[in-house]
């Protein structure tokens, strides 16, 4: 089953049915999976929300940052937005069924140079239900850069599989694609492709340590084109629109303070390390792997090593993060490098075969019944609601209340993100939500929430009211503002600009 069978490179009709059975899969999954955009749910989700808000405006003419603003990159908004041109949301779910298809087929191009095509294509097809055991609501920034992601770790297996002959150059056209997807993330969430630009480092020292100054020159070059082609198109639009520091304090900026003030998910207790060990497990498999290899081989070590400080770097660096599952996405490729790498390397020390595949069976195992377990949770555990959930769509009966003219001069907040959706309302002011959030992870931003708030003279307003810290906005609504209605248990209150 896992005998090596190259991967074509003729015309051969199967390669179409495997990618129509790539399609197939990337949109069963995301149909299944993907709760904020699939037509067989209903919710709007929390970041998805706000990326179809963005996304649904920008694509009616509205300007990223200046008219509405969010701390991720405009790639996202850009995806929600030619969602949203094609089909509204449904359009979003045609957008990433494709990238996901696309990371299947990338998937199955990086196994197939050394298993047969169709263990390969197994291993790819599987792809959408290891990505439940991360897959918190879809339409993340993790999802779509899956793609480029392993593109990149298939030709640093290349690279790596050169090693073993002492061939250390590096080829420019695979530093292009590095840079591709450095700038993706760049563009989305930076730390996207943390993993990537190890990998980089890496492959530099190795090129500076051997002296070969030219091939390392090449590939600086082409790393910072294929970053340049995707990076300038967005710099030269939004330098056209005069927002180019304002697309540059969403994406990067602003979360120089939010990393600042932002939470951890390391674990308390060996209850919560299990927990976590189950999300980021993809990222352990290659770790272990990695170190396995580089203990008892006796060549190769200098490829084990790589893929050891990439798994390690890239899956600790998750633990300082905040307790967000979706962040466990772009460890999936890590698993494939270890399907690719490890099993060989275990097969060839112990000239046993049979154990590596044990080996390899157990892994890919704990990973496909842990996303079982995750799939299993998700759709029979009944969870406490959050405190939004808890209200419902209570705000509905008020924005009722709002007269058609009214309807252009509005902004909610600290509300469910997904309300502007719900309701059909447009924001009127660009921060249009999550304000509480932001301003206490970034106190320099409240000032300016205030600041700007205080000026627009926004006709009607809506707050939820349950927590005990006052909104930053609370002086200017107490002051300028009268209290039109309120829910039934009194936590939305919605407010019009007095006369």
């Amino acid at each position: 089953m896992l005998e090596h069978d190259a991967a074509p490179r003729a015309f051969d009709y199967r390669n179409i049915l495997y990618s129509l059975a790539f399609l197939l899969s990337a949109f069963a999954g995301v149909l299944f999976f993907s709760e904020t955009t699939s037509p067989l749910y209903h919710d709007w989700g929390y970041d998805s929300a706000m990326f179809q808000t963005i996304g649904k405006y920008w694509a009616e003419g509205y300007l990223p940052y200046v008219d509405l603003f969010d701390h991720k990159g405009p790639i996202i908004f850009l995806i929600n937005a030619a969602g949203y041109a094609l089909a509204g949301r449904t359009g979003v779910f045609i957008i990433q069924a494709l990238f996901l298809a696309l990371g299947e087929y990338f998937a199955w191009r990086m196994l197939s140079s050394r298993f047969s095509r169709v263990f390969s294509a197994a291993a790819a097809l599987v792809l959408p239900f290891v990505l439940a055991a991360n897959w918190q609501e879809g339409n993340t920034t993790e999802e779509y850069i899956l793609p480029l992601l392993f593109a990149s770790y298939s030709l640093m297996l290349d690279w790596c599989a050169g090693l073993d002959g002492r061939q250390y150059t590096h080829p420019p056209r695979a530093a292009f694609i590095y840079g591709l997807c450095f700038a993706f993330a760049l563009l989305t969430r930076v730390t996207n492709a943390l993993g990537v630009c190890v990998g980089v480092a890496f492959i530099s020292v190795v090129l500076i340590i051997k002296g070969e100054w030219r091939c390392l020159g090449l590939n600086a070059a082409a790393f910072l084109g294929g970053a340049a082609l995707l990076t300038l198109p967005f710099c030269i639009y939004f330098a056209a629109h005069g927002a180019l520091y304002d697309m540059w304090y969403g994406t990067l900026l602003f979360n120089f303070d939010y990393s600042a003030y932002s939470g951890t998910a390391a674990p308390a207790g060996l209850k919560a390390l299990l927990v976590l060990m189950r999300r980021y497990l993809t990222g352990w498999c290659l770790i272990a792997a990695a170190a396995w290899g580089l203990a008892f081989r006796k060549r190769g070590r200098l490829s084990c090593a790589f893929w050891l400080l990439i798994a390690l770097v890239n899956t600790l660096f998750m633990y300082t993060l905040n307790d967000y599952a979706h962040y466990g996405i772009t460890l999936l490729p890590l698993l494939y490098a270890a399907l690719f790498a490890a099993a060989p390397a275990i097969e060839r020390y112990f000239r046993m075969a049979g154990l590596g595949r044990a080996l390899l069976i157990c892994c890919c195992a704990a990973v496909l019944c842990s996303s079982a377990l995750k799939v299993y949770k998700e759709k029979t555990e009944v969870l406490p609601p959050q405190a939004y959930e808890m209200y419902g769509d209570d705000y509905r009966a008020l924005t009722g209340l709002i007269p058609e003219d009214g309807r252009g001069s509005f902004v909610a907040f600290d509300c469910p993100r997904r309300l502007y959706l719900d309701t059909g309302l447009r924001p009127a002011f660009r921060f249009f939500t999550l304000q509480q959030w932001m301003s206490v992870n970034s106190p320099a931003f409240a000032e300016r929430i205030h600041r700007e708030f205080a000026e627009s003279d926004v006709e009607w307003v809506m707050t939820f009211n349950l927590y005990t810290t006052p909104l930053v906005t609370s002086d200017i609504i107490e002051a300028r503002y009268e209290l039109v209605a309120q829910s039934e248990n009194g936590i939305y209150r919605l407010y019009r600009l007095a006369d």
